[in-house]
């Protein structure tokens, strides 16, 4: 199990098992993941990334960043700010990728959601 320590204890995270993982599990899992119509990574960004000194996670709408020893930062991020945040932690998406994903999030949400930039 892994937990984060979290007001007031420790909170549960993720857990596994030790039972062995077959090739036909991944494909199963993957093609689960990536076609059913209503998997939450189907409907938006989902970006975690660890760094030395913290750790971040970011959807099309939030950042969260936690580092050792601070209070957990999460808040509201524009469509913008999350394209700048993924060229921050260097994830390698091309800049016509940047600009599709742009595309993506921008109507994930909705008409004049976002003024241009």
């Amino acid at each position: 199990a892994l937990y984060r320590r979290h007001e007031p204890g420790w909170e549960l995270m993720h857990c596994h098992d030790e039972l062995p993982v077959l090739p036909i599990d991944l494909v199963a899992a993957h093609h689960y993941t990536s076609t059913y119509p209503l998997v939450s990574f189907r409907q938006g960004l989902m970006l975690a990334r660890h760094s030395p000194d913290r750790h971040t996670t970011i959807t099309d709408s939030t950042v969260t960043i936690r580092r050792p020893g601070q209070p957990t930062e999460h808040r509201r991020i524009s469509v913008f700010e999350a394209i700048d945040l993924l060229r921050e932690l260097a994830v390698p998406l091309t800049e016509p990728e940047l600009l599709r994903l742009t595309d993506t999030l921008l109507a994930l949400r909705g008409p004049a959601a976002e003024p241009s930039r």
